[in-house]
Protein backbone atom coordinates (compact mmCIF):
# COMPACT_ATOMS: atom_id res chain seq x y z
CA UNK A 1 0.00 0.00 0.00
CA UNK A 2 1.37 3.36 -0.75
CA UNK A 3 2.11 5.07 2.80
CA UNK A 4 3.29 8.34 1.38
CA UNK A 5 4.08 10.65 -2.14
CA UNK A 6 6.36 13.66 -1.65
CA UNK A 7 7.59 16.11 -4.66
CA UNK A 8 10.60 18.20 -4.97
CA UNK A 9 10.99 20.91 -7.11
CA UNK A 10 14.92 21.86 -8.80
CA UNK A 11 15.74 24.09 -10.61
CA UNK A 12 18.92 24.61 -12.03
CA UNK A 13 19.53 28.54 -13.27
CA UNK A 14 23.04 28.72 -14.20
CA UNK A 15 25.01 29.55 -18.16
CA UNK A 16 23.48 26.81 -19.52
CA UNK A 17 19.65 27.51 -19.36
CA UNK A 18 17.54 25.06 -21.11
CA UNK A 19 16.96 26.53 -24.72
CA UNK A 20 14.31 24.64 -27.38
CA UNK A 21 13.57 25.37 -30.96
CA UNK A 22 10.45 27.55 -29.23
CA UNK A 23 13.05 29.09 -26.79
CA UNK A 24 15.62 29.84 -29.20
CA UNK A 25 13.02 31.54 -31.94
CA UNK A 26 11.25 33.78 -29.19
CA UNK A 27 14.30 34.64 -27.44
CA UNK A 28 12.68 32.98 -24.37
CA UNK A 29 15.45 30.54 -22.57
CA UNK A 30 14.77 29.22 -19.65
CA UNK A 31 16.51 27.49 -16.53
CA UNK A 32 16.23 23.55 -16.53
CA UNK A 33 13.55 22.72 -14.20
CA UNK A 34 12.30 19.44 -12.80
CA UNK A 35 10.13 17.86 -9.83
CA UNK A 36 11.32 14.51 -8.44
CA UNK A 37 8.39 12.45 -6.64
CA UNK A 38 9.03 9.82 -4.53
CA UNK A 39 6.45 7.19 -3.21
CA UNK A 40 6.63 5.73 -0.38
CA UNK A 41 4.79 2.18 0.48
CA UNK A 42 3.66 0.78 4.28
CA UNK A 43 6.92 -1.72 3.74
CA UNK A 44 9.19 0.48 3.75
CA UNK A 45 10.00 0.83 -0.22
CA UNK A 46 10.59 4.34 -1.69
CA UNK A 47 10.36 5.00 -5.70
CA UNK A 48 11.06 7.92 -7.80
CA UNK A 49 9.51 9.34 -10.55
CA UNK A 50 10.79 12.65 -12.47
CA UNK A 51 8.45 15.35 -14.26
CA UNK A 52 10.65 17.89 -16.83
CA UNK A 53 9.10 20.57 -16.15
CA UNK A 54 9.83 23.35 -18.55
CA UNK A 55 8.88 26.67 -17.15
CA UNK A 56 6.04 25.39 -15.09
CA UNK A 57 7.47 23.48 -12.45
CA UNK A 58 5.02 24.69 -9.62
CA UNK A 59 2.07 23.92 -11.91
CA UNK A 60 3.70 19.79 -11.91
CA UNK A 61 4.34 20.08 -8.36
CA UNK A 62 0.99 21.14 -7.13
CA UNK A 63 -1.05 18.97 -9.32
CA UNK A 64 0.92 16.06 -7.91
CA UNK A 65 0.36 17.34 -4.40
CA UNK A 66 -3.13 18.47 -4.67
CA UNK A 67 -4.69 16.09 -7.57
CA UNK A 68 -2.55 13.15 -7.95
CA UNK A 69 -1.19 12.53 -4.23
CA UNK A 70 -4.88 11.57 -3.13
CA UNK A 71 -5.71 9.67 -5.56
CA UNK A 72 -3.04 6.93 -4.93
CA UNK A 73 -2.66 6.54 -0.93
CA UNK A 74 -3.71 3.76 0.04
CA UNK A 75 -3.94 1.97 -2.95
CA UNK A 76 -1.46 -1.53 -3.84
CA UNK A 77 1.65 -0.22 -5.02
CA UNK A 78 1.67 -3.15 -7.41
CA UNK A 79 -1.30 -2.04 -9.61
CA UNK A 80 0.78 -0.20 -11.72
CA UNK A 81 -1.35 0.24 -15.13
CA UNK A 82 -4.50 0.55 -12.85
CA UNK A 83 -2.59 3.51 -11.20
CA UNK A 84 -1.27 4.94 -14.24
CA UNK A 85 -4.77 5.15 -15.83
CA UNK A 86 -6.67 6.70 -12.70
CA UNK A 87 -4.34 9.57 -12.71
CA UNK A 88 -4.44 10.06 -16.03
CA UNK A 89 -8.12 9.80 -16.52
CA UNK A 90 -8.09 12.82 -13.37
CA UNK A 91 -5.62 15.01 -15.01
CA UNK A 92 -6.88 14.05 -19.01
CA UNK A 93 -8.80 17.84 -18.71
CA UNK A 94 -5.28 19.70 -18.55
CA UNK A 95 -4.61 19.82 -21.71
CA UNK A 96 -2.27 16.57 -20.85
CA UNK A 97 -2.60 13.91 -23.35
CA UNK A 98 -0.33 10.69 -22.28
Amino acid sequence: MIKDVRSYKLCYEGINDERDALAVKALAEHPMEIVVTEIETEDGYIGYGESLAYGCSDAVKVTIDKILKPLILKEDEELIEYLWDKMYKATLRFGRRG
